[in-house]
């Protein structure tokens, strides 16, 4: 298979949907400041914005399709530090805490960094549990006359077109998506470091559980062990993939399909030579 011709195929492919991404918004991935899109704008951007990050995640697997990396010495584990001070250093704090959206540079009137945003290589899992429930917006206002009676409840307004969302994080997940596809090799480099840690784990499961049934399940100290997932993928279908009967499928979800195929191939047969 000619898997450099998949990966420039899709790759520039990609790029189309991000460009009619970024004039849909209205907006530069590199712009500043506080940005406002009306709901409807958001939401038609953020659905087609999903399937172009998964398809994104699975052309990065095809890329690390044999790469191989060496993993850097584990550290040594950071002792336990006890306290709820926010300027809490090597076990000495101040005691003081900060509210929340102040950062310790406004308060030494320094310019804040500014919010990055990594692009993720896993797919987000699903929520397990029943579905979330979803706030009432018609409730029966019942009221109740007489002393020391509460005034009935302020229901939440109804949701417009045109209401304005903050798109601060909407761009932020678009230039993660645009420096992705600028620098495939890095992420490549990312995901098969992920993957040799994966590896590295479930090798260290197995001897764990070989020499006691227990304590693969469970780290030093009788702690249970942390979750690490083994796949990128979730269960079922890829995040914002349409099925194919769906009316509004269009290019954004061709291309997840073809690259979801690819990926899959990338992963069970891996290229050793």
């Amino acid at each position: 298979m000619e898997w450099d011709l998949v990966i420039q195929r899709n790759r520039e492919a990609l790029r189309r949907i991000l460009a009619m991404l970024m004039a849909m918004a209205g907006f530069d991935v590199g712009e500043r400041g506080s940005p406002t899109l009306p709901r409807l704008a958001h939401r038609a951007v953020l659905r087609l914005l999903r399937p172009a990050e998964s398809a994104a995640r699975r052309l990065v697997i095809v890329a690390a399709r044999g790469l191989t990396v060496e993993l850097a010495p584990r550290p040594a584990a950071r002792p336990v530090q006890t306290g709820t001070s926010a300027f809490l250093r090597k076990g000495v704090g101040t005691g003081i805490i900060l509210p929340r959206g102040v950062s310790v540079a406004s308060l030494r009137g320094e310019t804040p960094r500014a919010r990055t945003y990594a692009f993720p290589l896993l797919d987000p899992l699903t929520r397990p549990g029943p579905p979330r429930l979803r706030t009432a917006r018609d409730t029966p206002r019942i009221v109740f006359f007489g002393p020391g009676a509460r005034p009935p409840a302020r229901l939440r307004p109804p949701c417009l077109p045109g209401d304005l969302l903050d798109a601060r994080r909407l761009v932020l997940r678009l230039a993660a998506l645009s420096a992705a596809l600028d620098d495939l090799p890095g992420q490549a480099r990312r995901f098969a470091r992920w993957q040799a840690r994966a590896a590295a784990y479930a090798r260290e499961r197995q001897a764990a559980a070989a020499q006691s049934p227990a304590a693969g399940t469970r780290h030093g100290g009788g702690r249970p062990a942390r979750f690490r997932r083994s796949s990128p993928f979730r269960p079922g279908r890829p995040p914002g993939q349409k099925s194919p009967k769906n009316p509004r499928r269009g290019e954004v979800h061709e291309i997840l399909a073809d690259l979801h195929y690819f990926a899959v191939e990338a992963l069970e047969r891996p290229d050793t030579s």
